[in-house]
């Protein structure tokens, strides 16, 4: 029987995960700063955008499509960015399976070691 997967807390050396929620909104507004969205289809870097990118991220997980998660910095605690397992799907007698995507970092070049980190929490 699968595995149901839930929210959760998963660390690495150099990142926490954090089920996403409402209040790292703040966080994440001034991580997105200093992304590139080109390209993506959505451009969080308003408040009202990030709201509803929230919002998005967390009716996904309510329908058991995604777990979204903000990114913290373990040695500040620090928003570095968000990233999310999608694709979640049961797999007979192997638990879930599920697919890391969807990172936004806040600056993708000083954050290329700490996405390893985060995809093994």
């Amino acid at each position: 029987m699968a595995t149901a997967l839930g929210p959760c807390v998963l660390e690495g050396n150099h990142v926490r995960l954090e089920p996403l929620g409402p209040s790292h909104a703040s966080g994440l507004l001034a991580a997105a700063q200093e992304s590139d969205w080109t390209w993506l289809t959505v451009d969080p870097r308003g408040k009202n955008a990030m709201d509803e990118w929230i919002k998005i991220a967390l009716k996904a997980e309510e329908r058991g499509l995604e777990h979204p998660f903000t990114v913290f910095s373990r040695e500040d605690h620090q928003v570095l960015g968000s990233t999310r397992y999608v694709d979640i799907r049961p797999l007979q007698g192997m638990g879930d399976c599920r697919q890391p995507g969807m990172q936004v970092p806040a600056d993708g070049t000083r954050l290329r070691g700490l996405e390893r980190s985060a995809r093994a929490a």
